[in-house]
C-alpha cells in the first residue's frame, strides 16, 4: 500500500482538513480507476497531517474520531502515518526555519506528538505494522539544540509508545526524518544521533522498539548520498527505518553560468529549498541553507561552475519533467523500490510526498487530485513490478 501525504493541501484546522479529504479522495479514486491502477487492489493509503491545532480539535470535538473511522471504512481508505513534522501554518507567509519549531528540546513538541500517536492508535487498523509518526530530526543546526533535552524527551515518547503498545496491541513508531541542515542531516550524523540517545536512555530496548528513521529520497538525494549506502548503514547499525517518502529533487547540471537563470522561479519565499552544489573534481557537495545563497556564491565564483551539479530540496511531482535542462531525481526512487526487492523482510510504510504544489512553477502543476493519484499509481506500478510486497 502506498499513502500520499496529505500535508499538499493548505488546511490548519480539523474541519479544513477534513474537508480537503472529502473533496479529495472521491476525485483521487476516480483517475485511480479510470487508468485501472494497481493501486486499487489494496486499501487507499493517507498519511494524515494534522497541525497541533487539528490534533486538538480531532481529540476534543465530540464524535470526531468516530467519523473520521467510519469516513474511513466507508472509503477503504487506511491511515498508516501521520505526518508531525510541521507543528502550524505550513502554506502561507515564510515558512522556512520555522517549520523546525518547536523542536525537540520543548514540551510542545513532545505534547503535540503524543496526541498524533495517539490519534493514530485510535483511528488505524490493528493489523496494519507499523503504524508511525514521522517529526523532525531533533532541531535545526542554527537553533544549536540542546541534545540532553531533546533525549529526555525523546526517551519519555518511547515510554508513552510502549504504555499504548501494552494497553491496545498497536506498534507504534516515530520516524525522525533528517532532512539538510536539520541537528542531523546525513547517514553517519543519524547513526551519531541514535547511538547517543541509547547510551543515555533509562530503557534503550524502547529506543530501538519505538524510534526510528523517516527515509525522504528528495532530502539524501541533497545530500548527494545513495539510498544502498543509507539504507545498509542504518541496518548494519540497527537503526529501524520505519517510512519511505517518495520525492523527487531539482537537479542541474550547469554547462555554462548561464544556466542559473532557470533556477530563479524556484527561489521562492515560502519553503527552505536547501541546495547542494558538487563541483566536478569534489567528492562532497557544498550544502547551502537556501537557494537563493547558493545562487549568491555561484554568481561570485563563475569559473568553477563548468560541469557541477546543483541539486534543490524543492518536491518536484512524481513523474513530472521539468524544463530542460533542468532534471528530476527519480533515480534514487528507484534505486529505493531496487533495495525494497532484495530486501524482502525490509518493511516500511511507503509514502508518496509532493507538498510544494502551491509554489510549483505552472509548466509543473496539474489538477492537484490528478496529480497526488498519478503519484500513487507511478509508485504502485514500479513496486509491483516485484513480488515482494
Amino acid at each position: 500500500m502506498i499513502s500520499y501525504c496529505t500535508n499538499i493541501y493548505p488546511a490548519e484546522s480539523w474541519q479544513e482538513t477534513f474537508a480537503s479529504l472529502e473533496a479529495g479522495i472521491p476525485s483521487i479514486r476516480h483517475y485511480l480507476e479510470e487508468w485501472k491502477s494497481p493501486a486499487l487492489n489494496a486499501p487507499l493509503g493517507i498519511g494524515l497531517r494534522l497541525s497541533a491545532k487539528a490534533a486538538t480539535d480531532l481529540l476534543t470535538f465530540p464524535g470526531e474520531i468516530e467519523r473520521l473511522k467510519l469516513w474511513l471504512s466507508e472509503w477503504d481508505a487506511v491511515v498508516q502515518t501521520i505526518n508531525g513534522f510541521p507543528y502550524g501554518n505550513f502554506h502561507e507567509g515564510r515558512i522556512k526555519e520555522l517549520v523546525f519549531k518547536p523542536d525537540w528540546t520543548t514540551y510542545e513538541r513532545f505534547e503535540y506528538t503524543e496526541k498524533l500517536l495517539n490519534i493514530l492508535a485510535r483511528i488505524s487498523p490493528q493489523e496494519y505494522i507499523p503504524l508511525t509518526v514521522s517529526t523532525l530530526p531533533g532541531s535545526h543546526k542554527y537553533f544549536h539544540a540542546d541534545e540532553e533535552r531533546m533525549f529526555a524527551y525523546l526517551d519519555s515518547l518511547c515510554g508513552l509508545m510502549n504504555r499504548i503498545h501494552q494497553e491496545t496491541g498497536k506498534i507504534l513508531t516515530v520516524g525522525l526524518e533528517p532532512e539538510p541542515m536539520g541537528h542531523f542531516d546525513d547517514t553517519y550524523g543519524t547513526i551519531r544521533f541514535f547511538h547517543r540517545l541509547q547510551s543515555v536512555s533509562r530503557r534503550p530496548e524502547l529506543i530501538q522498539k519505538h524510534l526510528g528513521v523517516t527515509y525522504d529520497t528528495c532530502h539524501f538525494a541533497v545530500m548527494g548520498e545513495s539510498p544502498d549506502f543509507s539504507l545498509f548503514a542504518w541496518n548494519e547499525y540497527d537503526i529501524p527505518v520505519v517510512k519511505i517518502q517518495f520525492s523527487n529533487a531539482l537537479e542541474l547540471n550547469v554547462s555554462s553560468p548561464g544556466d542559473l537563470s532557470i533556477l530563479l522561479p524556484y527561489a521562492e519565499q515560502t519553503y527552505f529549498h536547501q541546495t547542494s552544489i558538487l563541483l566536478p573534481d569534489d567528492n562532497t557537495p557544498m550544502l547551502f541553507a537556501d537557494l537563493p545563497e547558493a545562487l549568491e556564491w555561484a554568481n561570485r565564483h563563475p569559473e568553477v561552475l563548468h560541469g557541477s551539479r546543483f541539486r534543490i530540496h524543492y518536491h518536484i511531482p512524481l513523474g513530472a519533467t521539468p524544463e530542460a535542462p533542468l532534471e528530476n531525481t527519480h533515480e534514487l526512487n528507484l534505486a529505493v523500490v531496487e533495495y525494497l526487492r532484495s530486501h524482502p523482510h525490509f518493511r516500511p510504510v511507503l509514502e508518496v510526498e509532493t507538498y510544494t504544489w502551491n509554489v510549483l512553477p505552472p509548466t509543473l502543476k496539474q489538477d492537484i487530485s490528478r496529480q497526488i493519484a498519478s503519484e500513487i499509481d507511478t509508485m504502485q506500478r514500479l513496486i509491483d513490478k516485484y513480488p515482494f510486497l
